[in-house]
């Protein structure tokens, strides 16, 4: 995909876009700033974030497993799902800012690679983006007019689509 200021542009979004925008704005403005703890504020984000899924369970999938890597200076862990025939590598790496968002709360969507034009995190996104093309590293950035940060993890009349494109790219890097 080509960016150029016309992805930029646009001003009129899905309306199920704009409700789930100023949702999240008024939840966040809710949960008040700054919280009173660093673990409060990841309980009270995992607990909202819950109470939007099915259910108002986070789905965590049968495929993941849990191990621990060792590092120099103690331990990690991580979440693995094992492809029942593996054809290559996929490592995603979200810290969540290192103090909302777990490996748990993605299993549905590790395939998260699409942005939208109201992430706060567009700039990080498009800098990995010309970093990873900078390495020759196989690349494909979407940016969604209006979406925010995570939007296909949401049920948004733009989260198929953007996540489709995902699955292509994917299937067709680990078959190359």
């Amino acid at each position: 995909m080509a960016l150029d200021g016309s992805t930029f542009a646009q001003t009129v979004y899905a309306d199920d876009v704009v409700a789930s925008n100023a949702a999240m704005g008024a939840m966040v403005r809710e949960m008040g700033w700054p919280p009173q703890s660093v673990q409060a504020f990841r309980d009270q984000a995992r607990e909202r974030l819950a109470a939007l899924a099915p259910g108002g369970v986070l789905p965590r999938s049968p495929l993941a497993r849990e191990i621990t890597v060792p590092l120099p200076a103690g331990s990690m862990s991580a979440r693995v799902f094992d492809a029942p025939t593996p054809t290559g590598l996929y490592l995603h790496v979200h810290g969540g800012g290192w103090t909302v968002g777990a490996a748990d709360e993605q299993d549905s969507y590790l395939e998260d690679l699409v942005r939208g034009t109201e992430d706060p995190l567009l700039d990080d996104s498009l800098f990995l983006y010309a970093r990873l093309l900078a390495a020759r590293s196989p690349a494909q950035i979407q940016v969604v007019p209006g979406a925010g940060h995570s939007f296909n993890l949401m049920p948004l009349s733009v989260s198929g689509p953007a996540n489709e494109v995902v699955y292509g790219f994917l299937a067709a890097a680990l078959a190359a």
